[in-house]
């Protein structure tokens, strides 16, 4: 059921966006300077565009759903995109340096990766984007494709 779920998922989106999904890929951490999730975010490639959007997160406790805090804000779907064609470079930051979201993100040496949680910057000359990829080097794969 979950696999014929997926399959009617990603039939909707070529529909949406005219063209076959290539590739696709999940990242744990993102942010765009404005919004940052958390719990992850699906990215895939259609037509040379990268396109990013989230899911609601239910609250759970080992599997199982609970109520949501009376206070907790009203969920808004995540959704964006940037041409492949418009990325100058792709490198690993610090989670702290990306947090700070600075014009000029310091890249992370051989010692804060092997000491601090990562993520990758790509960067556009007008925005960076920051995602926590499951395979960098594959994603560069696909941006020089």
């Amino acid at each position: 059921m979950v696999e014929e779920d997926a399959k009617a998922f990603i039939s909707n989106l070529e529909a949406e966006k005219g063209g076959k999904v290539g590739y696709r890929t999940y990242a744990t951490w993102f942010s765009d300077g404005d919004n940052v999730r958390e719990f992850g975010v699906f990215v895939y490639l259609v037509n040379g565009i990268f396109y990013y959007r989230d899911f609601e997160r239910k609250p759970n406790i080992l599997g199982f759903e609970i109520k949501k805090r009376k206070n907790a804000p009203e969920y808004v779907m995540l959704e964006g995109s940037f041409d492949k064609a418009l990325v100058r470079d792709v490198y690993k930051v610090t989670l702290g340096e990306a947090m700070r979201n600075r014009p000029d993100p310091r890249r992370a040496n051989w010692l804060a990766r092997l000491l601090f949680r990562t993520v990758s910057a790509i960067r556009m000359d007008d925005k960076i984007v920051y995602l926590e990829l499951i395979d960098q080097r594959e994603f560069i794969k696909q941006l020089d494709k």
